[in-house]
């Protein structure tokens, strides 16, 4: 989509091939390695907090996880 408008550097994946010089696949597979850490990382993080904050707080972290799904998808 980003290539069709003419903003080809809004796309990590097009920014790692040129900046890195990386095949399609290889800039695919740090982007999927890199989100399964990050993934990881939310996860353990809500798991420590959850049962000390407030329903507000816990709705927000909620939220950015439906939001990396948004992405995702």
């Amino acid at each position: 989509m980003e290539q069709s408008r003419g903003l080809i550097g809004n796309n990590i994946v097009t920014v790692l091939m040129n900046e890195n010089q990386m095949t399609l696949q290889e800039a695919s597979d740090y982007v999927g390695v890199h989100c399964n850490a990050l993934l990881r990382t939310y996860l353990s993080a809500r798991e420590q907090l959850s049962g000390t904050l407030g329903p507000d707080a816990t709705r927000f972290i909620y939220a950015i996880g439906q939001w990396m799904i948004g992405n995702l998808v």
